[in-house]
């Protein structure tokens, strides 16, 4: 396996796609993929995709491998900096459908699907005032491009690392060197003050978001993390809860503010997932992986060396390393 640097868990949570690095020889491609959870078996590889899955200084960036919603397709990030959409299960490395939006950036766009997975969002460089392409999606590849936003003589805002796509497909928020929200009825672009960490909850309507030790929770709710400083927040898929990941810990509260628990540690920036129920958070902490539950911690064992994120779903969970994933069911080691 060349060096992982990206990953999506399929939304019915069987199977788990792996981008993979090139490594010296850009055009000879990397490698999209795709393993099965409950088993830990590799079902199939699209090898020689040019440059790669994503890039490799976008390993922390969110969101350049996705599923499609309907579970069937994946867009990815590949070439540095375009998006393609691909046939996980099939057998070409060639993808449906490509775009190339970025004008020669230096490495991979943000971008997403709609909730129903009919568009494609694409984050750029522009001259109109939101760095935004919108374009339909098929079962072949994508549909004409529509760029939001009126000419401008110059760009107004950097282009965003990573969007989300409201359910009611009213808002696309973006992260950049700030928050972003794009109005998809007026075209009209709002931007905050707010910075990273942050994170909309799945409905793309509730923002979690982190001011010095203050935790804000949408508009109403504030949570004082008690000085420690925040390095990431996590929603459940159901958006019923969130972690946050501080230089001390982990703390997992309710969407309401409640708190449910504090765990103590070192975290992984990148290594918390809930399962799609939300009553299980799976969590890379000193060195170990573990799974906390309603009553507790409910699974522990060695994180493995440099694992860098983590997926949960089901029985499974696996821990995702620079160039191996390791696979257990939960309860096989306590």
């Amino acid at each position: 396996m060349g060096e992982i640097l990206a990953w999506a868990l399929s939304p019915d949570g069987r199977h788990l796609a792996v981008g993979t690095d090139p490594g010296d020889d850009y055009y000879g491609g990397g490698e999209l993929q795709v393993w099965e959870l409950a088993t830990g078996h590799r079902i199939n590889v699209l090898r020689g995709i040019p440059g790669g899955i994503s890039f490799i200084s976008d390993r922390e960036m969110p969101g350049r491998l996705r599923w499609h919603p309907a579970g069937k397709l994946v867009g990815a990030v590949f070439d540095t900096n375009r998006v393609g959409l691909f046939d996980p299960f099939g057998h070409s490395a060639h993808p449906l459908g490509a775009l190339d939006l970025t004008d020669g950036w230096g490495r991979g766009p943000g971008w997403c699907f709609s909730p129903a997975g009919n568009q494609i969002a694409v984050s750029c460089y522009t001259d109109t005032t939101i760095p935004l392409f919108v374009a339909s999606v098929y079962t072949t590849g994508f549909g004409k491009v529509r760029t939001l936003g009126p000419r401008s003589p110059g760009a107004l805002v950097v282009p965003l690392e990573e969007l989300d796509w409201s359910t009611d497909l009213r808002r696309i928020a973006g992260f950049g060197q700030e928050v972003h929200v794009i109005d998809m009825e007026t075209e009209e672009l709002t931007t905050t003050s707010w910075t990273a960490p942050a994170a909309f909850a799945p409905d793309g309507r509730t923002l979690a978001r982190v001011d010095g030790s203050l935790l804000s929770i949408g508009d109403a709710v504030t949570v004082d993390l008690l000085g420690a400083a925040a390095m990431s927040v996590h929603w459940s898929p159901d958006g019923r809860r969130l972690a946050v990941l501080t230089d001390v810990g982990a703390v997992v509260l309710e969407a309401s503010g409640r708190q449910v628990r504090e765990i103590a540690g070192t975290p992984v920036v990148a290594g918390a997932a809930f399962d799609a129920g939300g009553e299980r958070l799976a969590l890379l902490i000193d060195g170990r992986l573990q799974v906390w539950g309603p009553g507790g911690r409910v699974f522990d064992a060695a994180a493995g060396p440099e694992t860098v994120g983590v997926e949960i779903a089901g029985p499974a969970v696996v821990g995702i390393g620079p160039e191996e994933l390791r696979f257990h069911l939960i309860g096989d080691l306590l």
